[in-house]
């Protein structure tokens, strides 16, 4: 991620949330890591500290060899079917089981906001925009 474009970010355990100067609030998920409980309200605090709790558009770029508690995955598919903070959300998938796990997560608990799974941060990032 380019210096210039971010506005304000917190690192968090397993990721660093950025507001982007576009508005875009980027979470970049560190390599080998598991999202627990924990985790999902330290994403969910920061976000919220970085937006003054408005609603946005958010790009998660997955590491390499992400995983997550069954709590944690619980947890983020109640979320997902009751976020009033999201305009649109874009995934970018780094590995191929990430790819497979989040395909079958993301068609089972379908998100309240539009939501796509992209390999490409240039085509997610244009996907997201399309909402602003």
């Amino acid at each position: 991620m380019e210096s210039n474009n971010v506005e304000k970010a917190i690192e968090a355990r397993i990721a660093t949330i950025i507001l982007r100067k576009d508005g875009i609030i980027q979470q970049n998920i560190k390599d080998d890591v598991v999202l627990d409980v924990a985790d999902v309200h330290e994403i969910n605090d920061a976000k919220s500290k970085l937006t003054n709790n408005k609603k946005s558009l958010v790009l998660i770029i997955t590491g390499e060899r992400n995983g997550s508690t069954v709590a944690a995955r619980k947890l983020g598919a109640e979320q997902l079917r009751h976020r009033d903070d999201v305009i649109a959300g874009a995934l970018v998938i780094n590995s191929f089981p990430t790819r497979i796990a989040a395909n079958f997560y993301y068609k089972v608990y379908q998100p309240n906001y539009p939501h796509k799974n992209f390999r490409s941060k240039k085509k997610a990032e244009a996907w997201l925009k399309t909402f602003l």
